[in-house]
């Protein structure tokens, strides 16, 4: 969801129009980041969409954090999962 002025919200889609679920949300900066089963997601300042940033997750998110080009994915069934961007 977003907010210009915090009392009339907008939810935010993928890049093909669907709403998405986000187990987690970390924020770095000025950028949100969302972890769902879907994978790692980030929100689009320019279109307010998310994107999406890596692929499926084998299991289940239950804590998230980003630091700059690496996510941290705690999860139900496999501790820590480490996931590092490449650089654009």
């Amino acid at each position: 969801m977003r907010s210009r002025d915090g009392e009339m919200w907008h939810v935010l889609t993928d890049t093909d129009g669907q709403r998405l679920v986000m187990d987690r949300i970390s924020v770095d900066g000025i950028t949100a980041y969302g972890v769902s089963d879907g994978g790692v997601y980030q929100v689009n300042h320019y279109t307010n969409t998310w994107e999406q940033l890596t692929s499926e997750l084998p299991y289940t998110a239950t804590a998230f954090a980003a630091a700059g080009d690496t996510f941290y994915i705690g999860t139900k069934q496999n501790g820590v999962l480490r996931f590092q961007r490449d650089n654009r």
